[in-house]
């Protein structure tokens, strides 16, 4: 049994950007949901589930009845081309996601078993995040950099979302360290500024292939107690994202653990 963390995102190509929850890799293929399979999804006490029925136009027509009956979604394993090669995916999307509670930008745990996904939302609670302003959040990890011969740890912002919240690449980021994450504030103008200790203060933002970023990079972090591999989530405002480490207690589907 495994436990993935991930967001919920939204549909690029639709004007209401509706939520989905996107799933892809060949984890799919090895717990059971193959190209083409039929999926039912079912919601109840608060955890979406995921069930694989075969494929096929008979399973089909005993399925599709059913699911309306209940008020369930149906939806199907495809093939999806990624690095040269093809991989399952699967995506549960729209206004029935939204009747039971997910939005863009949450944060979800999925469990896997053979034939089997539950996903429910993370408790945010109890990582005490400012919740008065609309908030989108998202997953990333403390990384090593590929461009040091020693171990270097990184911490990457990168994608047209800093774009769409404030976070433009002819601005900078002024940085904050507190107790228990890091803060980032966007500012006009380019602007580089380090502490006497070396810790960056202000930094700029970037492009690569016109898409927006900005980096922490160096052994300091080490210092700040983040690891690589740690697990890290952004809290995202318009101007300003809010970093605190995601420790593996809050990663459960036990209730007394996750709230």
């Amino acid at each position: 049994m495994d436990i993935k963390i991930m967001s919920v995102s939204h549909d690029t190509h639709h004007a209401n950007k509706r939520p989905q929850i996107r799933l892809k890799g060949d984890w799919l293929e090895e717990i059971g949901f193959s190209h083409e399979f039929l999926v039912v999804a079912s919601f109840e006490a608060d955890i979406l589930t995921l069930q694989v029925h075969g494929k096929g136009i008979d399973v089909y027509k005993k399925l599709v009845g059913y699911v309306r009956k209940n008020k369930q979604h149906l939806c199907q394993v495809l093939d999806q081309r990624r690095h040269y090669k093809q991989e399952p995916h699967l995506v549960i999307e729209g206004a029935w996601l939204v009747r039971h509670g997910f939005h863009t930008g949450d944060v979800i745990l999925c469990k896997n078993d053979y034939g089997l996904i539950q996903i429910k939302k993370l408790n945010l609670a109890p990582l005490g995040f400012d919740t008065a302003d609309v908030s989108t959040y998202k997953i990333i990890q403390v990384q090593k950099s590929s461009k040091h011969k020693k171990v270097v740890p990184l911490i990457q912002f990168k994608g047209d979302w800093l774009t769409d919240h404030g976070f433009h690449m002819q601005n900078s980021v002024l940085v904050s360290y507190e107790t228990k994450g890091i803060s980032f504030l966007a500012c006009a103008g380019k602007k580089i500024l380090h502490s006497t200790g070396g810790t960056p203060l202000h930094i700029n933002i970037n492009q690569d292939r016109d898409t927006p970023f900005f980096q922490l990079k160096g052994a300091w972090i080490l210092d700040l107690g983040y690891q690589i591999g740690d697990l890290l989530i952004l809290q995202i405002k318009q101007g300003s994202i809010h970093l605190k480490r995601l420790e593996p207690k809050y990663i459960s589907f036990n209730e007394g653990v996750n709230t």
